[in-house]
């Protein structure tokens, strides 16, 4: 490749990244054999009467007869190097705000404002610090919070005139929709939820593609990264406070909702074109 996702792009110095990429390549077809291919589709080969898949065997990008990109070309355009069969599907999003409604989200909205979105995948563990923090920010910022994650039950929180309710799940397009600004770990389904939403999202990385969409998120305009964690409470609010008064923000946000939603059904017809 020409150009390494971020952060390597900026911790790898320029003449080493053929060497990297090669080191990358190796390891991924490693895991991917031994996490992927031994344990599930070898089995299921077997059961089919099909000869056991070795590593040597595994498709790669350049043999592929077809490789998807499941984000539009507009987030990350191709830098030269990609491989000629590549196709963007545009985002691939699993739910829209006319399949669902939820009686207590709209309750809790309605009584107390539209809230603050927690949600951080499983890369940040859930402690009764960090929830002590997002109620710390929702009064600093004058906000009510929505934390949303798998190991919290419902239960709301006294919070003087913000409160913060936590959920195990909740549909993030018919939250996001409704939300002041949504903080989560940058994975891209939620990225591209928030987008299809059109609110304001500021990211806190932690792995895999997360600090590369954070960047390409920024480069548009429409988001800022923060390390959740470790950034104080006054920063975070700063960051907040920027990103929900910023024009620029306001105007970049429904412009890429605008071009989000109108790419999610061309993107599922063209799916559908290929496996016909």
């Amino acid at each position: 490749m020409l150009k390494p996702s971020y952060p390597m792009c900026r911790q790898v110095e320029e003449r080493l990244w053929g060497e990297i990429f090669r080191q990358i390549r190796e390891k991924a077809k490693k895991d991917t054999f031994e996490r992927l291919v031994r344990p599930l589709i070898n089995p299921a080969r077997k059961e089919l009467g099909l000869a056991p898949w070795s590593p040597q065997d595994l498709p790669n990008m350049e043999t592929s007869p077809s490789v998807l990109a499941l984000f539009p070309e507009w987030l990350k355009p191709n830098p030269g190097d990609w491989p000629t069969q590549l196709v963007n599907t545009g985002f691939i999003l699993g739910d829209t705000l006319h399949t669902h409604s939820d009686k207590q989200l709209d309750e809790f909205i309605g009584r107390h404002g539209s809230p603050l979105v927690f949600t951080f995948g499983t890369g940040i563990p859930v402690t009764s610090l960090l929830i002590d923090k997002i109620r710390h920010l929702c009064r600093v910022v004058g906000k009510p919070g929505v934390f949303v994650a798998h190991s919290q039950q419902e239960k709301l929180f006294d919070n003087g005139e913000f409160p913060v309710l936590t959920l195990a799940s909740a549909p993030f397009s018919y939250l996001f929709s409704r939300s002041a600004l949504v903080i989560h770990h940058g994975g891209i389904g939620t990225c591209a939820q928030a987008l299809a939403a059109g609110v304001p999202q500021i990211l806190s990385p932690y792995t895999f593609d997360q600090p590369d969409n954070a960047f390409l998120l920024w480069q548009l305009g429409i988001s800022n990264a923060i390390d959740f964690l470790n950034d104080s409470v006054d920063q975070i609010a700063n960051t907040i406070g920027d990103l929900m008064s910023s024009a620029s923000i306001k105007e970049n946000v429904k412009k890429y909702q605008a071009l989000t939603t109108d790419e999610t059904e061309s993107s599922v017809q063209h799916l559908l074109s290929l496996n016909a």
